[in-house]
């Protein structure tokens, strides 16, 4: 351990100090401050997706889509997240919604902070897209982990009840024994991404209807 000699050095410093100072009162009084600086930064870790990151949806049929008056469901499309760090460290991931204000809550039943926006088509919102995460599949070190998360200003990991990415969520890996984040040198989950879009008489189809979607995801230390 390094420590010790680190301690060491430090008192020699002080004793040189002392040292220097007048030996009488008389003599007056002088000071010196020494100042420390310096930013120790650990080695990052790199995210990434398969494909780049890029869910492709192709060029689909509405009418083939469409559900009477109800909603409509795109598809489901898989993609696999992964963080590669130079040590072991303990990480979380929030998903940040780039396409603010555009979601459509109304075009599925879950709840309104697990939609993330499509844009926008002219004037009309497009629909929203959830990202569910993947029960099977996760792994620390290749090891089977579990997914944890902490919602909202709340410190406490638990396992969620709707394994959604929330803007409002902070996810993290947990061994298989627990809900606090592990450490790792490697993390992988599979996410699945689901769009949906408003009834069909609620969309502009004079035009092509684009989807628009991207979302960010920040990484964060433990």
């Amino acid at each position: 351990m390094n420590r010790p000699a680190l301690q060491h050095k430090h008192l020699a410093a002080l004793i040189l100090i002392a040292a220097s100072l007048p030996s009488s009162a008389n003599e007056g009084s002088a000071s010196a401050t020494l100042s420390i600086e310096g930013v120790i930064k650990p080695k990052p870790c790199n995210p990434q997706f398969d494909n780049g990151g890029k869910i492709d949806f192709g060029s689909l049929d509405l009418s083939t889509l469409a559900n009477g008056n109800d909603p409509i469901k795109v598809g489901e499309r898989n993609v696999e997240f992964q963080v590669f760090c130079a040590q072991a460290a303990k990480v979380r991931v929030r998903v940040k919604d780039e396409r603010p204000n555009t979601a459509i809550p109304s075009v599925s039943s879950l709840d309104e902070r697990f939609h993330y926006g499509l844009g926008m088509n002219g004037q009309n919102k497009v629909g929203s897209y959830h990202i569910k995460i993947l029960a099977t599949g996760a792994a620390g070190n290749g090891d089977t982990v579990r997914m944890t998360a902490s919602d909202g200003t709340q410190a406490n990991w638990h396992t969620p009840a709707q394994s959604y990415a929330a803007s409002d969520r902070w996810l993290a890996w947990a061994p298989a024994s627990g809900d606090m984040p592990g450490a790792f040198k490697t993390f992988k989950v599979g996410l699945a991404v689901e769009v949906h879009l408003p009834p069909i008489d609620q969309l502009n189809l004079g035009e092509d209807i684009r989807l628009d979607g991207v979302s960010t995801f920040e990484l964060k230390y433990e």
